[in-house]
């Protein structure tokens, strides 16, 4: 039980010394907070949504496979996918060619982003897409560094990628099945044996 709290002569609630504690740790912990927003605002404030939402989680089915396991080790270096020709690999399946608008749906920290930027050149863009917004933020900085002018930034939601209609030439979504959500009840879940 809480000690009964003690008025004021105005009928405030007088506020004991533990209170006014609390109160400044939390006015510091804002601050602070506030600080390192300021840091990253200039490149999380173009960090949006590029369409409004489409169809609701629910409306989707469930997928009727297993979810793949994570990656190997050998894919997690970007000099091992370099070695291995990743992106080589996936432009050539594509069939990708400059002035393409390429979507890297789950970018990441923007493997693909910054190849396939150079593939599709200053006539074509990429528009890195992801559901968190730190990695867009982490890779805007990459982006800047790098002197990339063809890059787009995209957040989106766990079933929804956000993005227009007819926006995209190709799309490629890698290493990022886990976090695509069903958000269905599981209620109405049925698997499979």
């Amino acid at each position: 039980m809480s000690p009964p709290i003690e008025l004021t002569k105005t009928g405030r609630p007088r506020l004991n010394r533990l209170r006014l504690l609390g109160r400044r740790v939390i006015t510091l912990a804002r601050a602070a907070t506030l600080v390192a927003f300021a840091a990253t605002r200039a490149y999380a404030a173009d960090i949006g949504h590029l369409a409004p939402p489409g169809a609701a989680a629910n409306e989707f089915p469930l997928p009727q496979r297993p979810v793949a396991q994570i990656v190997s080790p050998r894919r997690s270096a970007e000099e091992n996918r370099d070695a291995l020709n990743e992106t080589g690999q996936i432009a050539r399946l594509l069939e990708l060619k400059p002035g393409m608008t390429v979507g890297d749906i789950g970018a990441g920290s923007g493997y693909h982003t910054v190849r396939i930027s150079h593939l599709v050149g200053p006539e074509g863009s990429v528009v890195a897409q992801d559901v968190t917004r730190d990695y867009l933020v982490k890779l805007a900085r990459r982006v800047e560094r790098l002197k990339l002018t063809n890059v787009k930034f995209a957040l989106g939601e766990p079933h929804d990628p956000r993005l227009p209609a007819s926006s995209l030439d190709a799309a490629i979504l890698v290493h990022m099945y886990h976090e695509i959500a069903n958000l269905m009840p599981s209620s109405t879940i049925s698997r499979p044996p």
